[in-house]
């Protein structure tokens, strides 16, 4: 049984409510979202296009009320249940049942997921041309490799008045650091791919692709710049940003449209069928190059 901090336990105890209570708010907003999604998704798209939308918003979401139904039952848990004293709730916090690994599974899950949309939307824009998803591949591969270490070094109780044990710091740091290079680098080379071919696209509208594409990278990546930073520190409050993060990771995939159009750029023989505001959203961006 875990030695009795006193200060620390109290810090993780608030830490754990005021956490689980966030990402209830959040999730509220995002069943909005996703809700909102399915009802466009039945009116706009026809056939395959419906079933795969709506089956991966519908995934991510399960995934999600995964991980908040693992928080709640263990708050219970600690509070209520093994609550006679904080030192009784403090070592339920630190012993905790292997079934609280699947928020951590479903955490993980989600980002895995976000990742291949992305390198999806990547390998789209650039002509189903592999070279191009190589690099961010290789990443997502490698972070998921240590996603599994991670999850492993979880099995493990955590020291007495650390947040996380420095085995598994080691394995999450190289986690989210692939993750935010598949971002950075997709981001990029779509950027990139916009920028250079020369179709007959209005300037308007080749910023307004510009600006969504940075605008949702940026707040994604943000979100894990500052997780990492807290992991370094191995900050009891780090359970923040996951939770922000998870909830920005879901609702890019859930995301609807918030422009669509039809373009058609004769240059570079590409039909632009809709582009998605979203970034990391799941619509299907079709388009035709011809060898470009």
């Amino acid at each position: 049984m875990a030695s009795y901090p006193a200060e620390f336990s109290f810090q993780y105890r608030d830490t754990m409510l005021n956490v689980t209570l966030l990402e209830s708010l959040l999730y509220g907003m995002y069943t909005t979202v996703v809700a909102f999604t399915i009802w466009i998704v039945a009116v706009r798209d026809k056939g395959r296009d419906r079933l795969v939308h709506s089956g991966l918003v519908i995934v991510m979401y399960l995934i999600t009320t995964s991980h908040l139904a693992a928080r709640w039952t263990f708050l219970r848990g600690g509070f209520i249940r093994h609550g006679e004293t904080e030192e009784t709730v403090y070592n339920y916090f630190f012993d905790a049942p292997k079934w609280m690994l699947l928020s951590t599974a479903a955490f993980m899950a989600n980002t895995l997921i976000a990742d291949c949309i992305i390198i999806w939307r990547c390998w789209i824009i650039c002509g189903r041309r592999w070279a191009f998803i190589v690099i961010p591949g290789l990443c997502t591969i490698v972070g998921t490799i240590f996603a599994g270490f991670s999850f492993y070094q979880q099995t493990a109780t955590p020291p007495p008045g650390s947040a996380w044990s420095a085995a598994q710091i080691d394995w999450m740091i190289p986690y989210f650091s692939m993750s935010l290079t598949v971002t950075l680098l997709c981001t990029l080379v779509i950027i990139y791919r916009i920028t250079v071919i020369k179709p007959s696209i209005e300037n308007g509208t080749r910023r307004l692709w510009i600006e969504v594409i940075v605008e949702s990278a940026a707040l994604y990546a943000v979100a894990l710049i500052i997780m990492l930073a807290f992991y370094v520190k191995n900050d009891v409050h780090t359970n923040y940003p996951i939770v922000v993060a998870t909830m920005i990771t879901v609702s890019f995939g859930a995301h609807p449209d918030r422009c669509s159009g039809i373009e058609r750029c004769d240059e570079a023989g590409i039909f632009l069928a809709y582009v998605s505001a979203v970034y990391f959203g799941v619509s299907f961006f079709k388009a035709r190059f011809d060898g470009r």
